[in-house]
Parts: C-alpha cells; structure tokens; sequence
C-alpha cells in the first residue's frame, strides 16, 4: 500500500486509528502582499475543491465513530451486578397454600449471594388474614426482602392503613414473616378511630388492630 502524498495531512483519532487526506486550502492574496507599494485591500477568498469537503465530512462523520465507541460502561454505583433484574413486579408470600401477602415494586434486583432482593420505584404490599380477607396495605419508597426468611424492611415515606381504619407514619418499617408482626425502632404516628399517638419504636399485629407505641411524645388525642 503507498504511503499518502506528502501535501496531504494526517489526522489521528485513538483509539479509531485512521489517516484521511484533505486537500490544501487555495488561497488569493493581493498583489500588495507581495511589493511595497500601497494599494487598496482586496477580498481574500477561500476556495474548497470537491475533495476537501468530502475529506471534511469523512472527518466529521469517523470522529463521531470515535466518541461513540469511547463512551464509558454504566455500572451501577454500589458496583454489583443482580443475578436477577426486572420491573414493575409482583411478588406473592404464601403459607401452606394460603396468600399472606402481595408484594409490588416498580424496581426489583435480587443478589443470590446475599439471599436479598432491593426493591426500589415504590413499594407496596397487601396483606391477608387467615382467611384470606385483606386487612390492611403499606407502601414505602424502597425495601429490602430476606429471601429465606421472607422477612420485610420497607424505608422511606413509609405508610400503612388497616381495613379497620387505623393509619400509620413512619421513615421505617419492619415484617417478620415468622411472627406475623409489624415493628419500628424510630419515630411513628398513628392514628386509629379513637386516638392520635406518636412515639420512638411500635409493635403491632398486621391488621393494625393490637398495637404499641413505645417512648410516646406530644400530645396523645383519645375520642370516646
């Protein structure tokens, strides 16, 4: 293969090596240029011939071939990749047949290695009685599953409310499959048909019905 002539230029992009010719601009100076003599200036023009604006273009399109090819790779921030990955999902806890539970997340990742599955873009999760009645629903802004435990932590703007009408606040709420309890260890307001409390740390059955607030602050409202 013959090397380029030497009134070409060369041009380099890395990783994308390559070696296009452009050809060399004409140029008109004006006669004043070339004497002492004063003479009034002229227009210099510019004059591109056919084959240096198709070397323009192949410039312009093989240098945005190289930005395409060097953008970096996404990884996720925490640095692992999910064994399992999906949207909008639904989950379903059950008990010797029975549903206890719908779980809904806009975003599920589950790391095998951890036993775990991150649900993230809202979470929501119905809950059922020993019959099968729904009794009472939370949602959170994030969660994190135990996947041999089914145990729940739902975090962020965490709300649950009962059939029976009893509503609760908090940044932080616990599931235990096993004990078939709701728990937080921060703060919590709730508020039933017949009162208002809020305290650091609760307990309760997961209808809402048979609930303990713990470290109770401000002002309790009691209706009869």
């Amino acid at each position: 293969m013959k090397p380029p002539p030497k009134s070409f230029n060369s041009i380099l992009c890395s990783p994308c090596w390559f070696v296009l010719p452009i050809a060399s601009l004409s140029v008109q100076l004006p006669g004043a240029m070339l004497g002492a003599r004063r003479v009034r200036p002229r227009r210099i023009a510019f004059r591109l011939s056919p084959t240096a604006w198709t070397g323009i273009l192949l410039i312009l399109f093989l240098l945005g071939g190289c930005a395409e090819k060097l953008k970096p790779t996404v990884v996720p921030v925490s640095g692992r990749l999910p064994d399992q990955e999906s949207w909008n999902s639904t989950v379903i806890f059950s008990d010797s047949g029975e549903t206890r539970g719908i779980l809904k997340a806009g975003h599920l990742m589950v790391f095998n290695n951890e036993n775990k599955t991150y649900l993230g873009d809202s979470v929501r999760v119905d809950f059922y009685d020993d019959k099968g009645r729904h009794s009472s629903y939370m949602t959170a802004d994030s969660g994190i599953v135990d996947n041999q435990t089914n145990n729940l932590e739902a975090i962020g703007n965490v709300y649950a409310h009962s059939d029976s009408g009893t509503s609760l606040w908090t940044q932080r709420l616990f599931w235990n499959d096993r004990t078939q309890k709701v728990t937080s260890d921060v703060f919590v307001k709730i508020q039933s048909p017949k009162e208002t409390l809020q305290g650091v740390g609760f307990e309760s059955d997961r209808d809402l019905r048979n609930y303990r607030v713990f470290n109770v602050s401000g002002e309790a409202k009691t209706s009869r």
